[in-house]
């Protein structure tokens, strides 16, 4: 490619960069003698034309952002809180396959009247007869991909997974992620009930459930008996941690030889969907003992780990 004016260069990567990310790709198009004339010579022409996408990239989503609002009549800025809301929640669940997969939460609108296929006598979907009924609208508000490809030179080819989750307005504006577990709390008590959002199975029997359950603090459980156990160990742990001597550093230092394991977990007052949801999260074997250090080193802020120090 014959050395171009600014202008040029500058024209033809505009046609080519419709998004800021595209524009790496633009640029791994040059040959590596281009590429270094083009950064080293136009380096302010470089940033100039990022600041633009993003600016443009920002106009289009803020207008999409008002009118999906409008849609299931919030604000945007609600919208938007509620769009962070559902990349955390997506981020918590991890269906086990080694390439990884993708996770997309919906928010569900209004009933409207819609073309759907007809349901044969065994209950599956007929493909080949299709009937007018009242369908969930629904709009994609949160998204979380882990998926890789292998090389296009390899003879394999990647299995990934694929899994959504459907919330109403009520939800989203209530569920909370709690140790790793989005939970959407009932009551207003110490110990309360909720519905705990948790990933069941394992690569194609994996799937996403909704399961009643009780909250205190960040503790879940099965029933309220569990929840008085745990607040009692834990009036006990935090005794102990008023009398110990040791910094949290020293604790950390004594804490990275050690191999801790579901048992363990438990043993400290950790719940035990809290614990397994961890483990699925970053694909390890709850029946395995791991280095407490590596553990810490994946989430060194995690409540449940701090507590095996």
């Amino acid at each position: 490619m014959a050395k171009q004016t600014v202008k040029q260069i500058a024209n033809t990567a505009f046609l080519a960069a419709r998004t800021a990310s595209n524009l790496l790709s633009f640029l791994k198009s040059f040959k590596k003698e281009e590429k270094e004339f083009y950064l080293k010579k136009h380096t302010e022409i470089l940033k100039e034309l990022v600041n633009l996408i993003h600016i443009k990239e920002a106009k289009n989503t803020k207008a999409e952002l008002v009118k999906e609002a409008k849609e299931i009549k919030v604000t945007a800025k609600k919208l938007a809180e509620y769009k962070v809301k559902a990349d955390k929640i997506a981020a918590c669940f991890n269906a086990g396959y080694s390439m990884g997969g993708s996770i997309n939460v919906y928010l569900k609108n209004r009933k409207r009247m819609g073309e759907t296929y007809a349901a044969n006598e065994n209950g599956k979907l007929d493909y080949s007869k299709k009937v007018n009924k009242l369908i969930d609208n629904t709009l994609l508000i949160g998204f979380n991909s882990d998926a890789k490809d292998y090389p296009r030179s390899s003879k394999y080819k990647a299995t990934h997974s694929s899994h959504s989750i459907f919330l109403s307005v009520k939800e989203i504006e209530e569920i909370k992620v709690i140790g790793g577990i989005p939970t959407q709390i009932l009551e207003n008590k110490k110990i309360a009930k909720c519905i705990s959002f948790l990933g069941i199975g394992n690569k194609h029997t994996y799937f996403i459930a909704r399961k009643e359950q009780y909250i205190t603090d960040n503790f879940h459980a099965n029933t309220v008996l569990e929840c008085e156990n745990w607040r009692s160990q834990m009036a006990v742990r935090k005794l102990k941690e008023r009398l110990s001597k040791k910094t949290m550093e020293e604790k950390i230092q004594i804490a990275k030889g050690k191999f801790i394991g579901l048992i363990h977990s438990t043993k400290v007052g950790n719940c035990v969907e809290g614990s397994l949801q961890f483990a699925k999260r970053h694909n390890l074997n709850p029946d395995f003992g791991y280095n407490l250090g590596y553990l810490l080193n994946i989430e060194p802020t995690n409540t449940f780990l701090l507590r095996l120090l």
